[in-house]
């Protein structure tokens, strides 16, 4: 769900779910870290090839997570 609304650029939502995924208990940091790239490159893409900036949508909703 987080990144349907990370590509949707609804990134409050998308925040929210992020959340509530980094709350899911015995989940393997592997998998989180794997999760926040894929979102992160998804953001460049979004942003034209530049890094998400603090204070950007993307950049809050992968701080969430």
């Amino acid at each position: 769900m987080a990144e349907a609304f990370f590509d949707l650029a609804n990134y409050d939502q998308a925040g929210d779910w992020l959340q509530k995924a980094a709350a899911l208990p015995d989940i393997p940091t592997w998998e989180l870290e794997t999760t926040a790239r894929q979102l992160a490159s998804l953001a460049r893409i979004q942003l034209q090839d530049d890094l998400p900036k603090a204070g950007s949508g993307a950049w809050d909703a992968l701080e969430k997570f």
